[in-house]
């Protein structure tokens, strides 16, 4: 296929990374460079005959390797797509793609961004991305922590009981720091504190679940879209007149928001009076208790996309409450 733009695709692991270059005249080049700064370096001379500005990239959202290339290359003023790898797997698979190589990868990616309006990637504000490193860091060793603890119950030796008790200890007091210092972000931003404050206008949303939709849901776009966005959206099965399976939650998106919202949506339920009428609804259509706590927690991502894009807090007095 001829693109008008010449568009690279990037198959990004931890130590190197493939490129393949689709120029407009349908040539494809292709190369492999170290994912440190001199690859970055060596990878802008070896684009520099074909003009870096303004040329379309493709990389999957892989880990954290993708992030310093990212950065690197929009600094350079390249138009950088961060792609859903499920996104680029599916495509493969719709053109019959049979081999999985890192250059077959880098190619069928320099495809996909040829063939698709990919949305061109932007990196955060500074005070935004410090305060996403916090709350993801927060919720990493939260999770540390609660498996060390599961860990505990099962240890019968005196010795193994101490040092998982130490370890527990040095866990909690770790959680601890790293919340206050995310804390400590937000209070002296303002563009952060702002969203914090009013997202705890919604009962049932705390300060941790606050700071947590502050640093990660997207800036500027529909409710609909985020919450396709953060997989919180119902998925359809049926087909003909004898297949169909109950909607569940597709879970296609961030984990951190989705993981965020069950608690909160829980105790919306039976605290917040707009989403308690919101819950004898759905309970009175057929729902079960599981899907009622997911459309919860798709009604609660609604409400705080609305309250980060108006900058007003929740008001009970736009909701039905009979």
């Amino acid at each position: 296929m001829k693109t008008t733009i010449p568009v690279l695709g990037i198959d990004i692991a931890k130590a190197k990374f493939d490129v393949c270059l689709r120029l407009p005249q349908g040539q494809i080049r292709q190369n492999t460079f170290a994912n440190d700064p001199t690859g970055f370096a060596q990878l802008a001379d070896w684009l520099r005959p074909h003009d870096l500005t303004g040329l379309r990239v493709g990389l999957e959202a892989t880990g954290c390797y993708w992030v310093s290339l990212a950065h690197d290359l929009y600094q350079r003023k390249c138009l950088v797509c961060v792609l859903n790898p499920a996104y680029v797997k599916a495509h493969g698979q719709a053109q019959g793609k049979r081999s999985k190589t890192d250059r077959v990868d880098a190619r069928l990616i320099a495809d996909f961004v040829a063939q698709h309006d990919c949305e061109v990637w932007q990196p955060l504000p500074a005070e935004l991305e410090e305060l996403r490193e916090l709350m993801r860091l927060y919720a990493d060793v939260v999770a540390l922590k609660v498996s060390a603890g599961q860990r505990a119950e099962g240890l019968r030796t005196a010795l193994a009981q101490q040092l998982q008790a130490q370890l527990t200890r040095t866990l909690q007091e770790f959680v601890a720091k790293v919340l206050r210092a995310a804390k400590t972000q937000a209070a002296k931003h303002s563009s952060l504190a702002k969203p914090v404050k009013l997202l705890t206008s919604i009962k049932g949303v705390g300060e941790i679940t606050a700071l947590i939709l502050t640093a990660e849901l997207p800036r500027g776009r529909s409710a609909r879209t985020v919450a396709g966005w953060a997989g919180v959206t119902p998925r359809q099965f049926e087909s003909g007149t004898s297949v169909f399976r109950p909607p569940k939650m597709c879970k296609q998106g961030s984990d951190y928001v989705r993981q965020i919202l069950y608690w909160p949506a829980i105790t919306a339920l039976r605290c917040n009076p707009a989403m308690q009428v919101f819950g004898r609804k759905l309970a009175g259509v057929g729902l079960n208790k599981m899907q009622i706590i997911g459309a919860a927690m798709h009604k609660l991502l609604r409400w705080a996309v609305a309250i980060i894009n108006t900058g007003k807090p929740f008001d009970l007095s736009f909701h039905e409450l009979t």
